[in-house]
């Protein structure tokens, strides 16, 4: 069916806009009807919007001068007037998804160059040849664009014949899949079309599939799969690529990858030391073979440079996949504060923590009645202890812990003649029989504050004999944490002198008494 429509003043018409009309046949059907063939628009000569989009329109005719927008996108355009002017005053131009062809799409945008600079026109006047339909421009079209593009135009066009989108939103990890699609941008393609592709950017056992492929046009699309692999060992660690696929001599598409390769290498030590003490730490690969001669460089950080006897900074030197190191804790003065001892391999996000245990807080001597029949040893800091053990070696002929021999107590208790002191941490005595070397072990004690020795409390002592005893304690790791050799003269006097049995024979060396005891890690 075939109408014709006449206007009376269109000189009048400052806006057109011309829709398809939807209707039902006898039966219920609907139909749509379209405007067709050749409209000329040259009669609305005053016209600024003209909008004939979604019809059948083969022509249009000259344009108004006058427009600034046109839309006749969506119609069947093969070419435009050879008499066409682009209007100077135009902001958006639409003739997408039509049937250009490439000579027409050269004219086009050759006769919008004649209007010139728009730079100062904001936004950018937009000129759109693109869409399904429509020719790609030629080498000519494409300066054409560089032309106008320079000159404030946004130009919209079919780049080539073909357009690739994929399910990826911005990278894609090791270990996971995605497709690629291909859509015919020009014309219509035949099923069954191959349409070949390269894959760049990436090695041949990034991907399970081949690096080259075809993808098979029906219904002018058609989809791939790719799988990428996950990559494990030295070389693979930190690699930055990129999937590129690309159409032999059309479009391309680039997908960056996300490296999750773990780390080539592990590291293993103690959890904790001692100062004073010594640990090794071992580097080891992961599921790799590594060649001999092989250097990974390492930082240390956590402690000061004066906390080991090595150096902050250091290498690995693989042999048969491993290597090891050793790190001397040096026994720094008491009282400091616990550190973690850090190493990182500078290349490679693996590292491992080592707590640096200190000493206790320092303890001080002090006699509690002005005189020297008696110390206590006092700690700043309340310290969590497993055991207190004495080793005490009386006079031989008189054996130990006689009425005059020292006595210990602990967290101010009572120093008890004989023995330990019955108070808040426990309480032992010390066996004499037959023997002159005794050791108690004070297993209840958890928490240390103060400790006394010195001449009983309790009783009626007297000052018989010299007598030794050797005081240690440790702490919840069974570290010895002080260790202090106490003399004590027939006169009960704590001043150190060294201590002899009956015969004059010094026990088990030399002792320095009160001065001469150690508090050490």
């Amino acid at each position: 069916m075939q109408k014709s429509i006449s206007l009376s003043n269109p000189d009048q018409i400052l806006s057109l806009i011309v829709e398809p009309q939807i209707s039902e046949d006898s039966e219920g059907t609907p139909i749509m009807y379209k405007i067709g063939g050749n409209m000329d628009l040259s009669i609305f000569t005053n016209a600024t919007n003209i909008d004939v989009s979604n019809n059948d329109i083969t022509g249009f005719g000259d344009l108004p001068s006058t427009l600034t927008s046109f839309d006749c996108s969506k119609n069947k355009l093969v070419s435009i007037p050879t008499s066409f002017v682009a209007p100077t005053s135009i902001l958006s131009f639409d003739l997408s998804e039509n049937n250009l062809t490439s000579a027409s799409i050269d004219d086009i945008l050759n006769k919008f160059t004649v209007v010139g600079d728009v730079t100062a026109t904001s936004p950018n006047p937009v000129i759109d040849v693109s869409g399904f339909g429509n020719a790609i421009p030629s080498a000519t079209g494409l300066g054409y664009i560089t032309t106008l593009t320079n000159n404030g135009w946004q130009v919209n066009y079919i780049a080539d014949e073909y357009a690739l989108t994929s399910s990826v939103i911005s990278t894609i990890s090791e270990g996971f899949s995605f497709t690629v699609t291909t859509s015919r941008t020009s014309s219509d393609i035949a099923d069954g079309t191959l349409v070949p592709y390269t894959i760049t950017g990436i090695q041949a056992n990034d991907i399970t599939e081949d690096l080259t492929g075809n993808f098979n046009i029906t219904n002018n699309t058609a989809t791939a799969t790719f799988n990428i692999e996950s990559d494990i060992g030295v070389s693979a660690f930190g690699e930055v690529e990129s999937f590129i696929l690309t159409l032999d001599g059309d479009a391309s598409i680039t997908i960056p990858i996300t490296d999750t390769t773990p780390s080539p290498y592990a590291l293993t030590a103690v959890s904790s030391e001692d100062e004073g003490q010594s640990f090794n730490i071992t580097i080891s690969t992961v599921g790799t073979n590594v060649t001999n001669g092989t250097t990974v460089p390492y930082t240390i950080t956590g402690i000061q440079a004066d906390d080991i006897t090595e150096s902050l900074t250091g290498i690995f030197t693989i042999n048969n996949n491993t290597d090891s190191i050793t790190i001397n804790v040096v026994a720094n003065s008491p009282g400091d504060e616990n550190e973690t001892m850090v190493i990182t391999l500078d290349d490679y996000p693996t590292s491992a923590s080592i707590i640096i245990h200190d000493g206790p807080e320092p303890f001080n001597y002090a006699s509690t009645d002005g005189v020297d029949d008696k110390m206590v040893i006092n700690f700043s800091t309340a310290i969590d202890i497993s055991s207190v053990s004495v080793d005490h070696r009386g006079d031989e002929s008189s054996g130990p812990f006689t009425s005059g021999a020292l006595g210990i107590s602990f967290n101010s208790g009572s120093i008890a003649e004989g023995g330990f002191a019955v108070g808040s941490l426990g309480s032992g005595s010390y066996s004499n029989s037959n023997a002159w070397v005794t050791t108690e072990v004070v297993q209840t004690i958890t928490t240390l504050n103060s400790i006394t020795v010195g001449f009983a409390d309790t009783g009626s002592p007297t000052y018989i004999s010299r007598d030794y005893s050797n005081l240690v304690v440790k702490d919840t790791l069974g570290n010895i944490i002080v260790n202090l050799p106490l003399n004590e003269q027939a006169t009960g006097s704590l001043d150190g002198v060294t201590a002899i049995d009956s015969s004059g024979n010094s026990y088990d060396g030399t002792y320095t008494g009160c001065t001469g005891g150690s508090y050490t890690p």
